[in-house]
């Protein structure tokens, strides 16, 4: 008998256990927005060069990182994988801007991306396709305003896999710099987009790790939480 009433007390445990991780999954699933700010890395750039006139702008193609396609493969159970390496074309790319700026006559460049908020960074290291284009003297505060004010701070902070990430914010981006179709014919990922966007697994479990990362980016400074879920 009272093996028979551990065991019950067992299961409803293990039950509630269960219950308790899926109301989890499923808030977080189902959180749209966690960002309302700059991370502090990028407002203390911000506060250094935010001010110094943009000479030059470089839209960055460029591969994602491994770290990023394991989690998209893992996503689609390795068919992201196969597809794309029989089709070339059939790849997801990442994009970001490189801003040329002058501060106290020295020659500086910023990278500019999302991912899965914005981020700017003084140290990168590029090798992939750029495509340069010529610019009024904006300020880097100029570009980032305007088109935080134009499209609200809750679609300019955070991500989405479809519809507002790194691909969207540079168009944003270009928009604000009246050059709405720099990105034509230089990076167009829809179709992978669409397929990927496909499957409802897929869409549920890369929104999971990436607002699990961005929680705890936010409320415990812990940078990408995925990138360690995936190495």
């Amino acid at each position: 008998m009272e093996f028979k009433l551990s065991m019950i007390v067992s299961n409803m445990i293990k039950f509630l256990f269960c219950i308790i991780i899926l109301l989890i999954i499923y808030f977080i699933i189902n959180i749209e927005n966690i960002f309302d700010d700059y991370n502090k890395k990028t407002q203390k750039i911000l506060n250094d060069y935010g001010n110094c006139k943009i000479s030059k702008i470089y839209i960055v193609k460029k591969p994602l990182s491994n770290k990023l396609i394991r989690m998209i493969n893992v996503a689609t159970l390795y068919e992201y994988q196969r597809i794309s390496e029989k089709n070339e074309d059939f790849k997801i790319h990442h994009a970001a801007i490189i801003v040329k700026i002058k501060s106290n006559k020295l020659i500086k460049f910023l990278l500019i991306e999302k991912n899965p908020t914005i981020n700017i960074s003084e140290e990168f290291h590029i090798n992939s396709q750029v495509k340069s284009l010529s610019t009024k003297k904006h300020t880097l505060n100029e570009i980032l305003n305007i088109t935080k004010t134009r499209i609200g701070n809750e679609k300019f902070f955070n991500w989405h896999f479809y519809d507002n990430n790194c691909q969207d914010f540079v168009k944003e981006l270009l928009i604000t710099l009246q050059k709405p179709n720099a990105m034509d014919n230089f990076i167009d990922d829809k179709k992978m987009l669409n397929w990927v966007y496909s499957s409802k697994f897929n869409v549920y479990f890369i929104k999971f790790c990436v607002t699990l990362s961005n929680i705890i980016e936010k409320y415990f400074n812990c940078y990408n939480l995925f990138y360690f879920i995936f190495p």
